[in-house]
């Protein structure tokens, strides 16, 4: 077995130890293992946050992560005959949805005919980033990008901002987020797991922070919209958004593309005269190599583009 290797096997047990007992683990390591360096023991610290963070979110909140003060629609171009399953990708990993799936409480396929044994797989869908695509994208996509403030938009459980304080050198890490019981939420812990130094939650309307997307250097913009809001304030959004990050330099992370978001919520504007596009592809081999994770598919939407 090679260290990527290793270390692929070992942050599977670390996902799935208690926190306690990692706790424990993360203390003898500091310890007892000289060779450790600080890197491999900031992720043993971070995967031991998340899953306390995690554990209690999934202890209160349905298993779709959705609140009743929420409306959620589906995809626009969603296929109304297929069945939609939100699961938050942030909450659930794919072993959970496997556990979940053999436990019965949670349906893959659904049937095509009545009475019939012809079945078609369930879409899911989720509002979150999830672990491992926090490691993609901080720990290799941005690494080499200087960041001092980062706009997470449209922030909900906040996912991305507990994964930019442990996995991003960010020194200002900002959510923006409309709906004030998610940002009760998302106060609550950053407040419990003492995370409060670095990150800070808005609750506000996107288009009254102009100034601060201005001095942002990465902004995140993961499913913001398109389930969230009708169109005609899609389009609101869109073109504030276009009008107000200018900073040159500053990065856009989307998922899924600009190109398609503009598309489908008819933004006349162009995406080409706004930012570029960037390469990320040689990143996703180094994370896959890395991480020992043979599946790039849930990798391939991810974009992120350059203000010209």
């Amino acid at each position: 077995m090679n260290f990527e290797e290793i270390k692929s096997h070992f942050f599977r047990i670390a996902k799935e130890a208690a926190p306690s007992e990692l706790t424990k683990f993360v203390e003898w390591l500091k310890t007892s293992v000289e060779f450790c360096d600080d890197d491999h023991v900031q992720d043993i610290e971070a995967e031991r946050v998340l899953s306390a963070i995690v554990n209690e979110m999934k202890s209160f909140l349905p298993m779709n992560a959705v609140l009743p003060s929420e409306s959620v629609n589906p995809p626009q171009d969603k296929e109304p005959s297929v069945p939609l399953i939100h699961v938050d990708g942030f909450l659930y990993t794919d072993d959970d949805v496997d556990k979940l799936s053999d436990e019965g409480k949670l349906p893959r396929n659904y049937c095509l005919r009545c009475g019939s044994t012809e079945t078609s797989p369930i879409e899911f869908i989720s509002h979150s980033m999830s672990r491992d695509m926090m490691k993609y994208l901080f720990r290799h996509v941005l690494k080499e990008h200087e960041c001092q403030v980062l706009v997470d938009v449209g922030s909900r459980l906040g996912a991305v901002l507990y994964g930019a304080y442990f996995f991003s050198k960010a020194a200002k890490i900002c959510g923006i987020e409309i709906n004030s019981d998610l940002c009760m939420l998302q106060q609550q812990i950053i407040e419990k797991y003492a995370l409060t130094d670095r990150i800070t939650v808005i609750a506000s309307d996107v288009t009254t922070q102009a100034e601060l997307l201005r001095i942002a250097d990465v902004i995140v913009l993961h499913n913001a919209f398109e389930c969230f809001l009708p169109l005609p304030k899609q389009q609101e959004v869109w073109t504030f958004l276009y009008h107000a990050i200018r900073k040159r330099g500053s990065l856009l992370v989307t998922l899924p593309s600009l190109e398609e978001s503009f598309y489908k919520a008819q933004v006349p504007l162009d995406v080409n005269a706004w930012v570029s596009r960037v390469d990320i592809r040689p990143h996703l081999e180094a994370f896959l190599a890395d991480s020992g994770i043979s599946d790039e598919t849930d990798y391939l939407d991810l974009c992120v583009y350059q203000v010209s």
